[in-house]
């Protein structure tokens, strides 16, 4: 996790560790500037996946704490292991999330024209409820699925 918020920190032109004023006051998506104006996909996608592995980190922070508090034992190499899963997983579904939402507009939802503190609040928050997100996402694929099985269209 240091490594990849020292990534971010050099991906955005910061001083880091401590950021200047100027740094925070310019804070946005990466290549986005006067020649270009609107994020593209992949710097979009990587912000999700700074953004949402922060939420994967604190809810592991959250768990281990818990564990610990609880006076329960824990192996590292399990703790580190899900870790690892829960980073793949929760940056995997915030990615496809945002881009769902940045590339449809799903009832009255939409992330279009989203800036970068709505990109971070979401990302890390589907970072954090990866396990919901991902319940929710199956409950809306077999949703579709049953539509698809009664209009009677159906995949090769």
């Amino acid at each position: 996790m240091i490594l990849l918020s020292l990534f971010a920190a050099v991906a955005h032109d910061y001083r880091w560790p401590i950021p200047s004023a100027e740094d925070f006051a310019r804070f946005d998506f990466i290549g986005v500037g006067p020649d270009h104006p609107q994020p593209s996909f992949l710097a979009i996608a990587f912000e999700v996946l700074s953004w949402s592995a922060f939420g994967v980190l604190a809810r592991s922070e959250y768990y281990v704490t818990r564990l610990i508090i609880q006076h329960r034992s824990f192996k590292t190499l399990e703790v580190v292991s899900k870790l690892v899963g829960d980073f793949a997983m929760g940056a995997s579904i915030a990615i496809a999330v945002v881009a769902l939402l940045r590339s449809t507009e799903f009832v009255t939802l939409s992330l279009k024209s989203a800036g970068i503190d709505v990109i971070a609040a979401i990302s890390f928050i589907l970072g954090f409820y990866h396990e919901d997100t991902r319940q929710l996402l199956g409950t809306f694929r077999e949703k579709l699925e049953q539509e698809t099985k009664e209009s009677g269209v159906e995949g090769d």
